[in-house]
């Protein structure tokens, strides 16, 4: 069918292109150049340009560092393109917050993994703040929360597992945790 649509309609893929990102640019959705310039309207497009490439930096150093090595890797990586997203200056609904779920679900595998009972007990904790402050953010209006500081906090998440998720060999001391 897509050869089809190519023959009758050449330019159809280029015009839906056209239309997608006319929509991206002519919106009300909120962006973190919106909110810096409410913030700080003489600085807030730089502002906002700062926090894009330093958002950008680790994304591109990770992608040359990890790889395609193994699944559990592009996993990992996966979830930090995905909360980064909004801090690119794209831009973004507050129920789009859902894409980065695969991360933080990776994030409460390993801290499971890791600490077990503990694991458990702070990944039921985090996903229960995590989504009474995201639900209080939107009944409040106020989406810097779910643009700037949920994407902020699920990196740091992330950054908290990554030796865990990318290391293959386990410590001696796990072992050893494990055997008694």
């Amino acid at each position: 069918m897509l050869v089809l649509a190519f023959v009758f309609e050449a330019d159809w893929f280029f015009r839906y292109l056209k239309n997608q990102l006319d929509y991206w640019r002519n919106n009300d959705m909120q962006t973190v150049t919106l909110i810096f310039q409410g913030w700080l309207p003489a600085a807030g497009l730089t502002m906002s340009k700062i926090l894009a490439v330093l958002a950008l930096a680790p994304i591109l150093f990770e992608w040359q560092t990890i790889g395609l090595r193994e699944a559990k890797s592009m996993f990992w990586l996966t979830g930090l393109v995905l909360a980064v997203v909004p801090l690119l200056g794209f831009s973004y609904r507050p129920e789009w917050a859902i894409a980065t779920m695969p991360g933080l679900m990776l994030v409460f595998n390993r801290f499971t993994a890791r600490w077990r009972y503990h694991g458990f007990v702070l990944s039921i904790l985090i996903m229960l703040l995590l989504g009474w402050g995201l639900w209080a953010a939107a009944l409040a209006g106020n989406s810097s929360v779910h643009m700037i500081f949920f994407p902020i906090l699920t990196v740091i998440l992330l950054y908290w597992v990554r030796w865990d998720v990318l290391q293959k060999k386990r410590l001696w001391a796990d072992e050893l945790a494990d055997r008694y």
